[in-house]
C-alpha cells in the first residue's frame, strides 16, 4: 500500500508539472501581450495531462533520470527554436522566466514518457494512419486560430507556428485509439454521432472566421484552408467522440471503491473557510458591480450625481432586489455604514456557501466515493470564480447557491425515487426560490417538468402537485403582488437581443435591401436614446447586444429612468409608455419579418455571432464574450455616487486605498490573469462547459438512457436559456452549472443501470 501510495503521488506530481510546462506556443514574431491573451484558452496543455495520466512511470530511478536527460534534450532543441511556455503575466519579465522555467521542467518530464512509452508502440492499420494524419492537421490548422488575426495564412508559417500542437494531438489520438477498443454501434447511433460531429466542426469553423474579422469574409476567402480543416476535424471528433461514448459507458474502473482520506463535515468546513480566508480578506466587505448596484440604487430610490433619479423596476427581478436589498439596510442599521451593510451580505453568502458546498460533498460522496467527493470539494473551493463571486455584491453568487440546492432537492426527483412530504416540500421551496431570482428560471422547470412526466413513472403525481405550486407561486407573486406594487416592468427588449441583432447587422450590411419606410419605422422604434439607424448600425457589436436592444423603445425606463418620479404621475404615464412600447416593437418585428428572405446571410451571422461562443473555446472575442469573467467596482460611479455611498472607500484597484494590505492589491490585481493560466484559462471560458452538457445530452441520446432524461433536458435547457440573451459566451452566466456539474455527472446512470 505504501509502495502504491509512493507512484500515485509522484504520477500526481509529474502531471502537475506537465500540465504547468506544456503550454506550448511559438513566441517569435508574436508580442508578448498577445501571448499573454491567447495562453488561457490553449487546449494542449489539457491533452498533455491526458496524455502524462495515461503513460505509466518507471520505478527505475536511474532509466527515469536518463529519459528525463533525453528529454531535457528534445525540449532544449523545441525551446531553441522558438517554443516557450506561456502563462499569465507573460508580459512581464520575471514571470517569463518563472514561465519559460517550468516549461523545461514540464515538458522534460512529458517527453521522458514518451520515451519510456516508444518500447509499446504498435503497428497501425490505414484506418489509423488516416485519424492520426487528421489528428495532425486538424493540430496545425486549427487548435490555435488566433493567430489568423495576426497575418494572412502562411501554411508553412502555420506548419511552424502550430507544429508541437500537431504533434501532441497525434499522440493523445493514438492513445486513445489503442486504450479504447472500438464496439460495434447501430446505424441510429452513428446518425447522432454524425450530427452532433457535425454541429461542433461548423461552429468552430465558422467561429474563427467571426474570431478573425467579426464576419464570414475569411471564411470565404479561405476556402481551401476551410475544406482541409472541416474535413479533418470531422475525422478526428467523430473518432475521438465515438470511443469515450464506449469508455464512459463500459469502463468499470470508475465504480472501483478507492481507498481515500474520509471527508469528515468538519474538516469540509474548516478546509474550506482556511482555503477562502485570502478571498475574504482581499475583497471584504465586498465589490459591488454595476447589476448589484443598480438593485441597490432601486432599492433606495437614490439620487445620483450625474441627475438620475432611480425608482423600482422589475428589470432585475424586485424579489431579488428585496431580499438583497434588504440585507443590506439590515446591516446598515445594525452597523451604521453603507460599506458595513454589504460586509453583512458578503459574510451571509460565504457562510450559505459554505454550508452549500458541504451538501454538494455529502451528496456525491453519498452517490460515488470519497475520492469523487475529494474531486468535488477540491473543485468548487479552489475553483477560484466561486470565492470571488460569493464576495461580489449582485445576484449572481446567491443564484447559484439557490441552484445548487434546488437540484440537491431534486435528485430524488431525477432518480424516479418515490418522494416523501419533506423532499417534496424542499423541492417546492427551492424551486420557488429559483423562478423568482431568475423569471427565465419558470420556463426551464416548466419545460424539464414535462420530460419528468413522460419518464418518469414514481414520481408524476409529485410532480405534478410540486410543479403546480411552483407556478402558483411565481404568477401570485408577478402576477398579482407585483402588479399591487406598481413596479415599471421589465422592457421587451430584454427578449429581443437576437431579432434586434439581426436587423442592425441587416442594415449594416446591405443598407440596400431597406426601404425608406422600413427605415422610418426602425427609426420610430428605436428611439430610446435618440439615435437614428445609422448611429445605431455603428454602435452595433456583434458578440454583446446591450448596444443595441437598449435602442428599443421602453429601455429608457431602465437605463436612464426617464419616468417621472412620483409614483402617481408615474403609473399614469407608464400605462402610455406600455402601449407606444408595444406599438413600436410591432414595427420594429414587421422590418424583422420582411428582411428574413432579404437578408438571410445578415441574419445567420447575427445568431451565430452572439451565441458561440458559448460552445467555441479557442479564440478570443472582440466584444464581451468570455471576458465577461470578473466584476469591477461602480459604487464610486456618477452614475451611482449618493449620500448613500459617501463613506465607501472600496476600489477593486487602488494602491493608495486605506487599510488595503499589499497581499489584497496583489491578489486583486493578478485575478483577472487567471483567464490567461494554462488548465484554469481553458475552463473559464463559457465553451468548455457548453461543450461538457452538449456531450452529456449527446451521451444520453447515444445510448438512449431514458432514465437520465429529466437532469439532462434541465440542465440542457438552463444552457440553452443563455442563447436568448444579450451577451455571447458571458462566462457568469454559466456559474449555476459549473458548481452543480459535480452533481449532475454524479446522478447520471450507466447503461448497466449503475451509476457512471
Amino acid at each position: 500500500m505504501e509502495k502504491i501510495n509512493k507512484y500515485v503521488l509522484s504520477k500526481l506530481f509529474i502531471v502537475i508539472l506537465v500540465a504547468l510546462g506544456t503550454n506550448l506556443f511559438y513566441t517569435r514574431g508574436i508580442n508578448v501581450e498577445q501571448l499573454n491573451d491567447f495562453s488561457g484558452t490553449s487546449i494542449i496543455p489539457i491533452l498533455a495531462m491526458v496524455i502524462s495520466i495515461l503513460l505509466p512511470i518507471t520505478n527505475n530511478i536511474r532509466l527515469f533520470m536518463k529519459q528525463f536527460l533525453i528529454g531535457l534534450v528534445i525540449t532544449g532543441v523545441f525551446f531553441y527554436l522558438g517554443y516557450h511556455n506561456v502563462g499569465p503575466n507573460y508580459s512581464v519579465v520575471e514571470a517569463r522566466y518563472i514561465w519559460n522555467g517550468l516549461g523545461i521542467i514540464g515538458s522534460s518530464l512529458f517527453f521522458a514518457q514518451l520515451i519510456n512509452e516508444c518500447k509499446n508502440i504498435r503497428m497501425i492499420n490505414w484506418q489509423t494512419g488516416l485519424v492520426l494524419a487528421s489528428a495532425f492537421g486538424m493540430g496545425v490548422l486549427i487548435d490555435k486560430p488566433q493567430v489568423y488575426m495576426l497575418a494572412p495564412i502562411d501554411y508553412i508559417f502555420t506548419l511552424k507556428l502550430n507544429l508541437i500542437d500537431g504533434l501532441i494531438w497525434l499522440i493523445f489520438m493514438y492513445l486513445i485509439l489503442v486504450k479504447i477498443k472500438p464496439q460495434p454501434i447501430k446505424i441510429i447511433q452513428k446518425i447522432v454521432l454524425v450530427i452532433f460531429t457535425i454541429l461542433v466542426t461548423s461552429v468552430y469553423v465558422i467561429g474563427i472566421s467571426i474570431d478573425v474579422s467579426g464576419d464570414l469574409i475569411f471564411l470565404q476567402t479561405h476556402k481551401k484552408f476551410y475544406v482541409i480543416a472541416t474535413i479533418l476535424m470531422l475525422i478526428v471528433l467523430y473518432t475521438l467522440i465515438e470511443r469515450l461514448l464506449i469508455f464512459l459507458s463500459h469502463n468499470k474502473s470508475v465504480d472501483h471503491d478507492f481507498k481515500f482520506s474520509k471527508l469528515t463535515y468538519k474538516k469540509i468546513l474548516i478546509i474550506n473557510f482556511l482555503l477562502w480566508i485570502p478571498y475574504i480578506l482581499s475583497y471584504f466587505p465586498g465589490t459591488v458591480g454595476f447589476d448589484g448596484m443598480n438593485q441597490l440604487a432601486e432599492f433606495f430610490i437614490i439620487h445620483a450625481q450625474d441627475g438620475t433619479q432611480y425608482y423600482p423596476t422589475n428589470h432585475q427581478p424586485w424579489f431579488t432586489t428585496l431580499v438583497m436589498g434588504g440585507v443590506v439596510k439590515f446591516g446598515k442599521h445594525i452597523f451604521g455604514t453603507f460599506a458595513a451593510g454589504i460586509g453583512t451580505y458578503s459574510v451571509l453568502v460565504i457562510v450559505f456557501a459554505m454550508f452549500t458546498n458541504l451538501a454538494i460533498v455529502k451528496l456525491v460522496i453519498s452517490k460515488k466515493n470519497d475520492l469523487w467527493g475529494w474531486a468535488t470539494f477540491i473543485f468548487i473551493t479552489i475553483f477560484p470564480i466561486f470565492p470571488y463571486w460569493y464576495m461580489t455584491f449582485d445576484k449572481t453568487g446567491l443564484f447559484i447557491l439557490i441552484f445548487a440546492w434546488f437540484m440537491i432537492s431534486s435528485v430524488p426527483m431525477f432518480e424516479d425515487d418515490k418522494l416523501n412530504t419533506v423532499q417534496i416540500i424542499k423541492i417546492i421551496f427551492w424551486g420557488s426560490l429559483l423562478v423568482l431570482f431568475r423569471n427565465d428560471m419558470i420556463y426551464v422547470v416548466f419545460m424539464s417538468s414535462i420530460i419528468g412526466f413522460i419518464f418518469n413513472k414514481n414520481t408524476r403525481k409529485h410532480l405534478f402537485w410540486i410543479l403546480l405550486m411552483i407556478s402558483f407561486i411565481y404568477l401570485g407573486w408577478n402576477k398579482v403582488l407585483i402588479k399591487s406594487m406598481d413596479l415599471v416592468p421589465s422592457p421587451q427588449a430584454e427578449m429581443l437581443s437576437i431579432p434586434i441583432q439581426q436587423v442592425i447587422r441587416s442594415y449594416r450590411e446591405t443598407p440596400e435591401v431597406f426601404s425608406k419606410n422600413e427605415i422610418k419605422k426602425v427609426n420610430t422604434a428605436m428611439s430610446a436614446l435618440d439615435l437614428n439607424l445609422n448611429q445605431i448600425s455603428k454602435e452595433y457589436n456583434y458578440g454583446l447586444a446591450d448596444n443595441t436592444k437598449s435602442q428599443l423603445t421602453g429601455s429608457e425606463w431602465v437605463w436612464q429612468y426617464s419616468l417621472p418620479k412620483n409614483d402617481r404621475k408615474r403609473q399614469v404615464t407608464l400605462q402610455t409608455q406600455l402601449k407606444k412600447e408595444n406599438k413600436h416593437v410591432n414595427l420594429l418585428m414587421s422590418v424583422w419579418k420582411n428582411n428574413l428572405t432579404q437578408s438571410p446571410l445578415s441574419y445567420f451571422t447575427a445568431t451565430f455571432s452572439n451565441v458561440y461562443h458559448y460552445m467555441y473555446i479557442f479564440g478570443i472575442n472582440h466584444g464581451n464574450g468570455y471576458r465577461l469573467t470578473w466584476n469591477g467596482n461602480v459604487v464610486n460611479s456618477k452614475h451611482f455616487k449618493s449620500n448613500l455611498v459617501h463613506s465607501y472607500d472600496y476600489e477593486l484597484i487602488n494602491e493608495k486605498q486605506s487599510g488595503l494590505t499589499s497581499f489584497a492589491t496583489t491578489m486583486r490585481k493578478n485575478m483577472g490573469e487567471l483567464i490567461h493560466a494554462p488548465i484554469i484559462g481553458f475552463f473559464m471560458v463559457a465553451g468548455s462547459w457548453g461543450l461538457i452538457i452538449l456531450f452529456i445530452l449527446l451521451d444520453s441520446v447515444f445510448w438512449w438512457k431514458k432514465q437520465n432524461a429529466f437532469i439532462v433536458i434541465l440542465v440542457t435547457l438552463v444552457f440553452l436559456v443563455n442563447f436568448a440573451g444579450p451577451v455571447d459566451g458571458g462566462l457568469r452566466y454559466i456559474f449555476p452549472l459549473m458548481l452543480t456539474m459535480p452533481i449532475i455527472l454524479s446522478t447520471l446512470k450507466r447503461n448497466n443501470k449503475k451509476y457512471i
